[in-house]
């Protein structure tokens, strides 16, 4: 909340130009976690709550749209300015060693999986539910560099961007139950409209 507060404090880096359009596209998009209320208001909790209370169950930020082009990663383009760039894990490359970064998931504040697909291509399905869930995990290093593997369990938010289809189907090893408990972790956000032009 801290660095939420100081990037708060210093001048907009996009001439006033995302509130305005982050606010039109919420408002054309009529679903928020399935609640038709205000699309923004419950945005903007959503987002204070992820950045209170960390990677638990139900605060897991997930912008969910159809097709692409929905503005499902121009809503989290802030979260650079305010955690930088070396403090804000992104979505992994598939390796042995994925949440080593840069920067490493530990030396992190933030994580933000964009265009992030729930397989396990890159990280088992089991350990994605850890991470959501505010569980600890461990994170698998490259032992001719360090000693051991290490244990995870700080609490920073996660904020993910997906595709409706790939969220709710089961692939490979992974069960009907394994999503149901997926869904429960996270609090979507479902984007159906592409942006206004700007």
């Amino acid at each position: 909340m801290d660095l939420l507060v100081d990037a708060s404090k210093k001048p907009c880096e996009c001439g006033d130009k995302w509130i305005p359009a982050a606010t039109s596209l919420l408002e054309n998009n009529a679903k928020f976690n399935e609640v038709k209320v205000n699309p923004v208001t419950d945005w903007r909790n959503a987002m204070l709550d992820a950045m209170q209370k960390g990677r638990k169950r139900g605060y897991i930020v997930t912008h969910v749209g159809i097709q692409g082009t929905e503005g499902k990663s121009f809503l989290f383009k802030p979260l650079h300015g305010v955690f930088g760039d070396e403090h804000l894990f992104i979505a992994p490359a598939k390796g042995n060693f994925p949440l080593m970064g840069p920067p490493s998931l530990d030396k992190a504040r933030a994580a933000l999986l964009d265009d992030w697909r729930f397989n396990e291509d890159i990280l088992s399905y089991n350990l994605q539910l850890l991470w959501y869930e505010g569980a600890p995990l461990v994170i698998a290093r490259p032992q001719n560099e360090h000693s051991g593997h290490l244990r995870y369990a700080k609490d920073d938010p996660v904020f993910i961007t997906t595709l409706e289809e790939d969220l709710r189907s089961a692939k490979k090893s992974v069960k009907d139950g394994d999503v149901s408990m997926m869904l429960k972790r996270l609090r979507i956000c479902l984007l159906y409209t592409s942006p206004s032009p700007r």
